[in-house]
């Protein structure tokens, strides 16, 4: 089963509707919001994609996008609609962060994201970090403690940190970003390994 279906599948049960209603031509109320939470879930997809997977012009995806991105911000009901359908696609553990830990990472992860990827492997890290960023920056504003990360996000940081290299010694500025980073990795560590199967492989990073 591929990830775009997966999604299909959790959304359509989510809003108690069927996936061939989502494809197809239905207007009914929770097929139309169905169809604007995937908008939001797709959103690394192009409108193109996105409209032919759910049956919409690439203008009304921009539409609906465009809706999306106000109701998660706003509207506490889609923002409990979403954590319940994205608990459902990926594995989410809390690491316990300081607000202060929250805005010095975030700082430190966008003068990092502000750089070109090099491959596509670093095109992927940056995807998934992102949408840490995301999180960090409203939880930061907020003045939110903690975060939660799925198994992508995850693996991103891991990733991410070991970018730096054994001995990296970062500059004053960076110091308590670099040291927050360390912490998450420490916390991250312990989880991973007990969602490991008998032969030492990772059960959470498989999406498919």
């Amino acid at each position: 089963m591929t990830d775009y279906s997966k999604t299909l599948e959790a959304v359509a049960d989510s809003y108690g509707v069927n996936v061939a209603d989502i494809t197809g031509g239905c207007r009914r109320t929770e097929v139309v919001n169905a169809k604007r939470m995937l908008c939001l879930l797709y959103k690394n997809k192009s409108n193109r994609e996105i409209g032919e997977i759910i049956g919409l012009t690439p203008s009304s995806i921009t539409y609906n996008k465009s809706i999306a991105f106000s109701e998660i911000e706003w509207d506490k009901d889609f923002q409990k609609k979403h954590a319940e359908i994205t608990s459902k696609l990926y594995k989410e553990m809390t690491v316990k962060l300081t607000n202060s830990q929250l805005r010095s990472l975030a700082d430190l992860l966008n003068n990092y994201l502000e750089n070109q990827a090099g491959n596509m492997a670093d095109e992927l890290i940056h995807l998934h970090l992102s949408d840490v960023f995301e999180k960090l920056y409203k939880r930061a504003r907020n003045n939110k403690e903690n975060i939660s990360l799925d198994d992508k996000q995850r693996l991103a940081i891991s990733l991410w940190y070991r970018s730096f290299g054994r001995g990296y010694r970062p500059p004053e500025a960076e110091h308590h970003a670099y040291i927050t980073l360390i912490d998450i990795i420490n916390q991250i560590k312990p989880y991973e390994d007990t969602h490991r199967d008998p032969g030492g492989n990772r059960k959470a990073l498989s999406s498919d």
